[in-house]
């Protein structure tokens, strides 16, 4: 028989993949409730906030992991995940060297948590970042392998797979996309970008810069 925390970490997971964000923040709340010391259900509230533009709400739960210090991946986890919402660099700083510490900080959460589908996730946008499309497209499997109805994977690794020449399986990735629940709640202005996007890959030409949606939309 599951603990209270359980159930509650349970329906905060299912809400998130319905992307039912609100409901999933307030579950995993539920089951902090519970275990004041979960350093995963902190993180996994910051993601369902994150979904819902909750920024200030995000950064307190990261912060709390830090403070929690945690005997595993989720904690480097954490400091990636602040260091690269930051979104600056130190005057000076190289570009790449930004986002090669921030990839070493969630290769190291993923050290200790091979499991922790949405280190791969992130970890993977970095890559891609530094022009690294391979990098990131294994991420982006990893991710999906650990997580099959991770959404946002899904469209990061069409454009991975479309970038490399791939064009009808970032073409299924695009349409599996829609059949998940984000894929059919998400703004239309996203949608239409898919749409455009899939439409280049469709009449097998290299997706422009108008087709590849931003970060922050998905």
């Amino acid at each position: 028989m599951e603990s209270e925390f359980e159930t509650h970490f349970r329906r905060g997971l299912s809400c998130y993949h319905a992307a039912e964000f609100e409901t999933a923040v307030s579950e995993f709340s539920k089951s902090i409730e519970c275990d004041p010391s979960s350093a995963e259900a902190y993180l996994r509230r910051a993601l369902a906030a994150e979904e819902c533009g909750h920024l200030a709400e995000v950064r307190a739960d990261l912060e709390m992991i830090l403070r929690l210090d945690p005997g595993s991946g989720v904690r480097f986890f954490a400091r990636a995940m602040l260091l690269s919402q930051s979104n600056f660099l130190q005057a000076g700083q190289d570009p790449d060297s930004f986002y090669l510490e921030t990839i070493q900080l969630y290769s190291r959460a993923i050290d200790q948590a091979p499991c922790l589908a949405p280190a791969y996730f992130f970890r993977g946008e970095m890559k891609w970042e530094i022009g690294d499309v391979h990098g990131a497209l294994a991420d982006y499997d990893r991710a999906i392998k650990l997580d099959s109805l991770y959404a946002r994977a899904y469209v990061r690794r069409a454009r991975a797979k479309a970038r490399l020449g791939d064009l009808p399986a970032a073409m299924d990735d695009l349409e599996f996309f829609l059949t998940l629940p984000m894929g059919k709640t998400r703004n239309s202005n996203v949608l239409k970008n898919i749409s455009a996007y899939g439409l280049q890959l469709s009449r097998n030409r290299p997706p422009s810069a108008q087709g590849e949606w931003r970060q922050s939309d998905l």
